[in-house]
Protein backbone atom coordinates (compact mmCIF):
# COMPACT_ATOMS: atom_id res chain seq x y z
CA UNK A 1 0.00 0.00 0.00
CA UNK A 2 1.11 3.58 -0.73
CA UNK A 3 -0.23 7.00 -0.31
CA UNK A 4 -0.76 9.62 1.52
CA UNK A 5 -2.60 10.37 4.83
CA UNK A 6 -4.03 14.24 5.36
CA UNK A 7 -3.27 14.95 9.54
CA UNK A 8 -5.59 18.32 10.05
CA UNK A 9 -6.80 20.41 13.11
CA UNK A 10 -7.32 23.13 14.58
CA UNK A 11 -3.63 25.61 15.37
CA UNK A 12 -2.40 23.37 18.49
CA UNK A 13 -3.83 20.03 18.35
CA UNK A 14 -0.65 18.41 17.31
CA UNK A 15 -0.53 17.76 13.68
CA UNK A 16 2.73 19.19 13.76
CA UNK A 17 4.12 16.71 16.41
CA UNK A 18 2.59 14.22 15.01
CA UNK A 19 3.83 13.84 11.70
CA UNK A 20 7.09 14.16 13.37
CA UNK A 21 6.48 11.42 15.37
CA UNK A 22 5.36 8.71 12.57
CA UNK A 23 7.81 9.60 10.19
CA UNK A 24 10.17 7.66 9.61
CA UNK A 25 12.42 10.52 7.80
CA UNK A 26 13.40 13.93 9.34
CA UNK A 27 10.27 15.65 8.57
CA UNK A 28 9.85 18.95 7.00
CA UNK A 29 8.52 22.09 6.77
CA UNK A 30 7.39 23.51 3.46
CA UNK A 31 5.04 26.34 2.84
CA UNK A 32 2.14 26.09 5.40
CA UNK A 33 2.38 21.81 5.78
CA UNK A 34 4.48 19.86 7.10
CA UNK A 35 5.78 16.65 5.27
CA UNK A 36 6.97 12.97 6.08
CA UNK A 37 7.09 9.59 5.22
CA UNK A 38 6.26 5.88 6.70
CA UNK A 39 7.68 2.84 5.29
CA UNK A 40 5.17 -0.08 5.73
CA UNK A 41 6.49 -3.77 5.98
CA UNK A 42 5.81 -4.36 2.71
CA UNK A 43 7.84 -1.79 1.05
CA UNK A 44 5.03 0.84 0.65
CA UNK A 45 5.25 4.34 1.29
CA UNK A 46 2.91 6.34 3.28
CA UNK A 47 3.49 10.34 2.88
CA UNK A 48 1.82 12.12 5.77
CA UNK A 49 1.23 15.65 4.98
CA UNK A 50 -0.58 18.66 7.30
CA UNK A 51 -3.24 21.05 6.52
CA UNK A 52 -4.11 23.58 8.14
CA UNK A 53 -6.61 25.13 6.84
CA UNK A 54 -10.11 24.22 7.79
CA UNK A 55 -11.75 22.89 4.00
CA UNK A 56 -10.90 20.27 1.94
CA UNK A 57 -10.03 22.53 -1.02
CA UNK A 58 -6.45 20.53 -2.03
CA UNK A 59 -6.60 17.35 -0.57
CA UNK A 60 -8.52 15.20 -2.75
CA UNK A 61 -5.58 13.75 -4.92
CA UNK A 62 -6.01 10.59 -6.12
CA UNK A 63 -2.82 9.18 -3.90
CA UNK A 64 -4.82 10.29 -0.66
CA UNK A 65 -6.11 7.63 1.42
CA UNK A 66 -7.74 9.72 4.05
CA UNK A 67 -7.80 11.95 6.81
CA UNK A 68 -6.17 12.26 10.44
CA UNK A 69 -8.58 14.76 12.29
CA UNK A 70 -6.47 15.90 15.79
CA UNK A 71 -8.65 17.95 17.86
CA UNK A 72 -7.44 19.74 21.06
CA UNK A 73 -9.06 19.21 23.59
CA UNK A 74 -8.29 22.15 25.76
CA UNK A 75 -10.07 24.49 23.10
CA UNK A 76 -13.29 26.03 24.21
CA UNK A 77 -15.56 23.84 22.52
CA UNK A 78 -13.73 20.92 21.10
CA UNK A 79 -17.02 19.27 20.00
CA UNK A 80 -17.39 21.92 17.95
CA UNK A 81 -14.34 22.10 15.97
CA UNK A 82 -14.84 18.70 15.39
CA UNK A 83 -18.19 18.87 13.87
CA UNK A 84 -17.06 21.88 11.93
CA UNK A 85 -13.84 19.53 10.61
CA UNK A 86 -16.40 16.39 9.50
CA UNK A 87 -18.66 18.99 7.36
CA UNK A 88 -15.38 20.72 5.52
CA UNK A 89 -14.34 17.08 4.71
CA UNK A 90 -17.22 14.90 4.49
CA UNK A 91 -16.81 14.39 0.39
CA UNK A 92 -13.37 13.59 0.62
CA UNK A 93 -14.42 10.99 3.89
CA UNK A 94 -16.74 9.52 1.92
CA UNK A 95 -14.34 8.99 -0.41
CA UNK A 96 -11.35 7.61 1.17
CA UNK A 97 -11.65 7.26 5.78
CA UNK A 98 -10.77 9.06 8.83
CA UNK A 99 -9.97 8.32 12.20
CA UNK A 100 -10.01 11.15 14.79
CA UNK A 101 -7.35 11.46 17.63
CA UNK A 102 -8.66 13.72 20.97
CA UNK A 103 -5.33 15.58 21.66
CA UNK A 104 -4.22 17.38 25.35
CA UNK A 105 -6.91 15.48 27.09
CA UNK A 106 -4.50 14.59 30.16
CA UNK A 107 -4.65 18.79 30.66
CA UNK A 108 -8.65 18.84 29.58
CA UNK A 109 -10.29 16.11 30.31
CA UNK A 110 -14.15 17.28 29.77
CA UNK A 111 -15.52 17.00 27.14
CA UNK A 112 -15.19 13.69 27.59
CA UNK A 113 -14.81 10.85 24.90
CA UNK A 114 -18.45 9.86 24.67
CA UNK A 115 -19.31 13.67 23.58
CA UNK A 116 -16.93 13.28 20.35
CA UNK A 117 -18.18 9.94 19.39
CA UNK A 118 -21.88 11.71 19.50
CA UNK A 119 -20.86 14.13 17.10
CA UNK A 120 -19.34 11.50 15.12
CA UNK A 121 -22.83 9.66 14.78
CA UNK A 122 -24.58 13.14 14.08
CA UNK A 123 -22.47 14.02 11.65
CA UNK A 124 -22.21 10.76 9.71
CA UNK A 125 -19.37 9.28 10.71
CA UNK A 126 -20.04 7.12 13.73
CA UNK A 127 -18.16 3.72 12.96
CA UNK A 128 -15.25 5.90 11.95
CA UNK A 129 -11.83 5.33 14.72
CA UNK A 130 -11.58 8.00 17.82
CA UNK A 131 -9.14 7.41 20.46
CA UNK A 132 -7.88 9.29 23.05
CA UNK A 133 -3.82 10.26 21.91
CA UNK A 134 -1.22 11.99 22.95
CA UNK A 135 0.36 13.70 19.41
CA UNK A 136 4.11 13.23 20.37
CA UNK A 137 3.83 9.32 20.86
CA UNK A 138 4.59 7.25 18.18
CA UNK A 139 2.57 4.37 19.28
CA UNK A 140 -0.51 6.50 19.67
CA UNK A 141 -0.30 8.09 16.09
CA UNK A 142 0.71 5.10 14.68
CA UNK A 143 -2.40 3.31 15.92
CA UNK A 144 -4.39 5.83 14.22
CA UNK A 145 -2.75 5.37 11.11
CA UNK A 146 -3.39 1.70 11.05
CA UNK A 147 -7.07 2.30 12.20
CA UNK A 148 -7.65 4.69 9.36
CA UNK A 149 -6.25 2.32 6.88
CA UNK A 150 -8.42 -0.69 8.59
CA UNK A 151 -11.25 1.06 7.13
CA UNK A 152 -9.72 1.32 3.72
CA UNK A 153 -8.56 -2.41 3.98
CA UNK A 154 -10.16 -4.49 6.65
CA UNK A 155 -8.24 -7.78 5.64
CA UNK A 156 -4.91 -6.31 5.41
CA UNK A 157 -4.84 -5.06 9.04
CA UNK A 158 -6.20 -8.41 10.45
Amino acid sequence: MSGRIIFSGPSGAGKTSAIDVASDIPAIWKGNADYGAMTLDDGGVIHLCSSACETATGVSGDDSLGLILLIDNRRTAPDDDLLRHLRSFDAFIRRTAVAVGITHMDQQPRPRIDLFHTVMSYAGHGGMPLFEVDARDRRDICLLVEAMVSVLDPVACA
